[in-house]
C-alpha cells in the first residue's frame, strides 16, 4: 500500500514535510508530555515527533535482529550455497 499526500506544511528547513495527525491520548500521558516538553524546552509536538522517530528506529532494529542468523547452520558455507543455487 502506497500512501501519497501533498505537502501543505513544509518543516522550517524545507527538507521534511509535516502532516497533521489526530490522535486520542489519555490525560495522564498529555500531562507527562507537557512536563517533559517543559523540562527539555521543546514543544509537545516535537517530543511526539522524537518519540515516533525513536519507535520507528527501534522497530527497524528489531526487524534486523530477527533476521540475523536466520539460516543458522542449515545453509553451511554461504558462498558454497550461492554457487549451488546459481547452478540450479
Amino acid at each position: 500500500m502506497v500512501v501519497q499526500f501533498r505537502c501543505n506544511r513544509p518543516f522550517p528547513n524545507n527538507d521534511v514535510c509535516l502532516m497533521r495527525l489526530l490522535a486520542d491520548i489519555p490525560d495522564r500521558a498529555l500531562e507527562q508530555l507537557a512536563e517533559l516538553a517543559r523540562s527539555r524546552g521543546l514543544s509537545r509536538a516535537e517530543i511526539i515527533r522524537l518519540a515516533i522517530a525513536d519507535f520507528l528506529a527501534r522497530q527497524r532494529g528489531a526487524a534486523m535482529e530477527g533476521a540475523f542468523g536466520l539460516w543458522g547452520d542449515s545453509a553451511g558455507d554461504g558462498l558454497e550455497h550461492q554457487r549451488r543455487v546459481r547452478d540450479d
